[in-house]
């Protein structure tokens, strides 16, 4: 009998240490780690657990968190009372609520103070007002126009050296777009020789590390530029206010008046010139490649949509210019307008893609830019011209 009771005593024994557990199950239990855990307990998602030392950290991780959409997040700030907890949470969800992927996923972020074992915790309930793969979309956009300008002020700048986090791997190619860029940066081609470009991933971040070289120091660089800048001036400043066809035509001859067309390279002391902008201004020989980075460095000045294309004429590598006029696109060749300046024919001047396809081959064209245009060509124009007092 004595031995049934010490039985029955240690089955209730046994059922007591096993549901003694689940007598804390309102608090959970955590354990903390430096970088983010996800696990399962929330109704939409993940939650997130994390334990940081600082602000800084505290903010890195949630932007990680925010771009995998997770709906809460449990905090353990290191070393911080609860006091001061307040305005540090504040502090955090005005700078995650303005951040990038913050605005784009229009994140309403909310939060609360809550213990564990006698440790101040922050709750943050994060709710989306977009979808991930519209948000992130959206902050893939916004993030390469940042990159692409930081690249031109670099170039502008004749800084060597650009080094770039950035959240999204680029969806373009780096490279086929840092090419038509420069071909796009008149000014910034000038003294410009090379480029080298390395990637590294860390987490989930992409970073592009570009270094730049040039043929000369900042100095001789900056002032052939500037010389540049001037003639351009000195061609604009003359020209009145006139209607867009009308200012383009003058453009397109004060450029052909200025240079001859050449094939040949010519080094200065700014490098191969007759392949850059600074040849037909300032030296007076040009490329093809010369010409249409002469007349997009002409049309930016003068407030004309006009892009620099590369690609092959007649089996030929060439260059050539689109140029928007009164809302429409236009291809145009000032090297080949050069080339038959003596019996001027037109032909190059203004033309559309039927015309453009029996020669030229462009090896990229930026969407929007098809060139359709009709009305306007280089008898219109001129008889416009000859009738305007």
């Amino acid at each position: 009998m004595q031995g049934k009771k010490l039985r029955f005593a240690a089955a209730w024994l046994f059922i007591l240490l096993a549901l003694l557990p689940l007598a804390g199950c309102q608090t959970k239990q955590y354990d903390w780690i430096s970088t983010t855990k996800l696990a399962s307990g929330h109704p939409s998602g993940k939650i997130a657990l994390l334990s940081v030392s600082d602000y800084d950290e505290l903010v890195s991780e949630m932007e990680e968190l925010m771009r995998i959409f997770v709906p809460e997040v449990d905090v353990l700030i290191r070393d911080m009372d609860k006091e001061s907890l307040p305005s540090l949470l504040e502090q955090a969800k005005q700078h995650l609520s303005e951040s990038a992927f913050g605005a784009y996923a229009q994140v309403d972020i909310m939060y609360d103070v809550i213990t564990q074992n006698a440790v101040p915790i922050a709750r943050f309930t994060l709710h989306y007002g977009r979808p991930l793969s519209e948000s992130k979309q959206l902050a893939k956009v916004a993030e390469e126009a940042v990159f692409w300008q930081d690249v031109t002020d670099c170039i502008l700048g004749l800084t060597r050296s650009l080094d770039r986090e950035i959240l999204f791997e680029p969806e373009a190619d780096v490279e086929k777009e840092l090419a038509a860029l420069l071909l796009n940066l008149p000014e910034g081609a000038i003294g410009f020789e090379d480029y080298t470009l390395e990637r590294f991933t860390d987490k989930n971040s992409h970073i592009l590390s570009l270094r730049f070289k040039y043929v000369a120091n900042n100095v001789t660089l900056l002032s052939a530029r500037e010389e540049t800048r001037q003639v351009v001036q000195e061609i604009i400043d003359p020209i009145a206010s006139v209607a867009e066809h009308m200012l383009f035509y003058r453009l397109y001859f004060a450029l052909l008046d200025c240079a001859d067309y050449s094939v040949g390279t010519i080094l200065t002391g700014v490098g191969p010139v007759t392949g850059t902008a600074y040849g037909p201004l300032v030296y007076g020989q040009g490329t093809s490649k010369g010409f249409a980075q002469a007349l997009k460095m002409l049309c930016d000045e003068a407030g004309m949509d006009c892009y620099v294309i590369s690609g092959r004429k007649n089996g030929r590598t060439h260059y050539w210019n689109l140029v928007s006029i009164n809302g429409m696109w236009y291809h145009t060749d000032p090297a080949e307008g050069d080339r038959e300046r003596q019996g001027f024919s037109g032909l190059y001047f203004l033309f559309n893609d039927d015309t453009a396809n029996t020669q030229y081959k462009w090896t990229y064209r930026p969407e929007g830019m098809e060139c359709t245009g009709k009305y306007y060509t280089y008898e219109r124009i001129k008889k416009m011209m000859a009738e305007t007092p």
